[in-house]
């Protein structure tokens, strides 16, 4: 057991690494969203940067990605701007757009596509649910690339009916992202302490987690008896992967 002065030095390393970690990352968040995407070839174009909406034919200034459905067979599709060069696009899973899980990084070293169509964007038609793209995009006011994410619900077979719920990129140029844990309906992100991804924040699980982690401890010393239920980072090296990603950490195998 440790005492209780053991125990502060541990709660201030713990809160250090927080403050470090929040420090580096300056996320540009939507907040819960409930945008429809319209069942048709004019779809929704969106403006990450200002909120602001339209379709492929009279498009908000900036825009930087239309979902659509494609004709004559109705499926959940998208397509980006050509310009400038490179500058747009969404994290592949080989030809296709990837559906991406929780601790997934969106940044310079993924590779981005543009490809129009519902063959391109197969994973995000079925199964149904809730899909996380990875984006790239140009942002016009600070003329750099910037790296983010969109949530999407989508249900049926071809992706309709499909409903954007939170639109986040990270606010500092050229700079890498990661995908957090979601709960609930409006995709609610919960805190990176989390550790564990069972929607709660839990000082028995996520503080014992961390903490050791922080102490040297490997494997099953870090997990036994602090997973919480219905958890989705069950494993030392799950957990491991999600503390070094959140927290810029190096802990090793």
């Amino acid at each position: 057991m440790l005492n209780t002065r053991r125990w502060f030095r541990v709660i201030c390393s713990f809160y250090a690494l927080i403050a470090g970690a929040s420090s580096l990352a300056a996320p540009v968040d939507s907040g819960s969203l409930a945008v429809v995407v319209p069942n048709n070839l004019s779809g929704i174009s969106y403006n990450v940067v200002t909120g602001a909406t339209g379709n492929d034919t009279s498009p908000p200034s900036g825009w930087d990605i239309n979902f659509y459905s494609t004709s004559p067979t109705p499926a959940l599709a998208l397509f980006w701007p050509t310009t400038p060069a490179n500058s747009h696009g969404g994290v592949a899973a080989g030809a296709a757009y990837a559906a991406l899980e929780t601790g997934a990084v969106v940044g310079p070293s993924r590779t981005f596509i543009t490809t129009a169509g519902a063959t391109a964007f197969a994973n995000f038609q079925t199964p149904t649910g809730r899909k996380t793209l990875g984006i790239r995009f140009f942002n016009d006011a600070s003329g750099a690339l910037h790296y983010g994410y969109i949530v999407i619900d989508t249900t049926a077979s071809n992706g309709f009916p499909a409903t954007i719920r939170r639109i986040v990129y990270e606010g500092t140029p050229n700079t890498a992202i990661t995908v957090p844990n979601f709960c609930g309906v409006n995709a609610t992100i919960v805190s990176i302490l989390d550790i564990d991804g069972d929607c709660i924040v839990d000082p028995l699980t996520d503080g014992l987690l961390l903490t050791r982690a922080m102490m040297g401890l490997t494997g099953a010393a870090v997990t036994n008896n602090a997973i919480g239920a219905g958890a989705t980072r069950t494993s030392w090296e799950q957990i491991r992967l999600y503390i070094n990603q959140q927290f810029v950490a190096n802990y090793l195998p």
